[in-house]
Order: C-alpha cells, then structure tokens, then sequence
C-alpha cells in the first residue's frame, strides 16, 4: 500500500475528535503561508507529468473525508488537512522541507 493511500485508510480508523483537531490546526497556518505551500505542490506535481494528479487527490480526500466524519458537506478545513499530507507523501521526493512540513503540520499536529 503506498503512503497516500495509508494516509486514506488511516483516517477511517482515527476518532473524529482527531479529524475536527486536523481543522483547528490548519486553521493556526496563515492562508497565504498555505496557498504558497499547495502552489509548491502543484508546480511538484506538474514536474512528474501527471499535472492534475494532485487536484484528483483533493477530490478523493474530500470523500473520504465525508465518509470518515459522517458529515456532508464536511469541514474544508479537515480535507485540506488530510490532503495537504496525502499529496506531500505522493510527491515527498520532489517537496522541499519547508513545504512539506507545512502540507503535513496539521495532520502530525493533531494525531499529538
């Protein structure tokens, strides 16, 4: 199983509770330190050929997300969180440190 899909599979598993702290913890990094972060990411993802791979993963983690929290629609704030590491371990080997510790911040955060 690839990281990005354990990613997936995790957060059926985690308490909800878990899944809302992903929220507040996203919600602690400055929009504009975000957009910077996921632009990064769409240049990596452009880089590997596949150019919409990362927005896909975006929509595939909006349902999961719906799914894991039982709410539809569902906290943006928690898909992001789950995206942002999904798509940084997809790409880990073309994000630098900065970026990727941005991407996967609120998940580790709130996993405590």
């Amino acid at each position: 199983m690839s990281a990005t899909a354990a990613i997936l599979v995790e957060i059926h598993e985690l308490p909800r509770a878990r899944l809302r702290r992903m929220a507040v913890e996203r919600r602690q990094i400055p929009g504009t330190v975000w957009q910077q972060a996921t632009g990064r990411l769409v240049k990596a993802a452009g880089k590997t050929g596949f150019p919409l791979r990362v927005q896909v993963l975006y929509w595939t983690c909006v349902s999961q997300v719906e799914e894991a929290v039982g709410e539809v629609p569902t906290d943006v704030a928690i898909v992001q969180a789950v995206h942002g590491m999904a798509a940084a371990r997809l790409l880990a080997e073309r994000l630098d440190d900065q970026t990727a510790a941005v991407l996967e911040g609120p998940y580790w955060r709130a996993l405590g």
